[in-house]
């Protein structure tokens, strides 16, 4: 019975307590918080899904226009990714560590 009655307590304790203030990952931003605005030459970020036979390939253009390409098939696929860059009209790839 003590048991049951301490239970009892802590949850009513527990369910009192004020919540902390956590950041709510669906919030929508306040005026205050919303990045400054770009001017309309901006371009949005553009993800390319390019199939390479057993695996995909991911082409990311950022806004700026530098580009990364993820690839997680096997070295005898790097033609096929390469090939379909070319119909994605980029002609380069960025370096991972400045995109």
């Amino acid at each position: 019975m003590k048991r049951f009655l301490l239970l009892l307590f802590l949850a009513v304790f527990i369910s009192c307590a004020p919540i902390a203030a956590i950041d709510d990952p669906f919030a929508q931003p306040t005026a205050s918080s919303a990045p400054s605005s770009v001017g309309s030459s901006a371009r949005p970020l553009r993800i390319i899904v390019i199939d390479v036979g057993q695996g995909d390939s991911t082409l990311i253009v950022g806004p700026s226009g530098k580009t990364l390409l993820i690839d997680a098939g096997s070295r005898t696929q790097c033609c096929t990714a390469g090939s379909s860059l070319g119909r994605s009209a980029e002609d380069r790839l960025d370096d991972g560590d400045s995109f």
